[in-house]
């Protein structure tokens, strides 16, 4: 019988090492949503009072909303 023998090749191991120091990670990000439909000035800034826009689950739709 003949022996097989695994040879470990460093490109691999190297390959696997730089995935895992540039890997996202995964993580929840579906809470804390909110919707206002329309226009909002200023809206991207991070002190901008968003606390009467209504809170949504994701996914969400918008076309769900109620049109007038």
């Amino acid at each position: 019988m003949k022996a097989k023998m695994l040879v470990p090749l460093p490109g691999f191991s190297l390959a696997e090492t730089f995935a895992q120091s540039f890997s996202v990670k995964d993580g929840l990000f579906d809470e804390g949503w909110r919707f206002h439909r329309g226009g909002a000035q200023r809206a991207e800034q991070p002190e901008f009072d968003d606390s009467r826009w209504r809170v949504v689950d994701l996914p969400h739709d918008w076309s769900i909303e109620d049109l007038p």
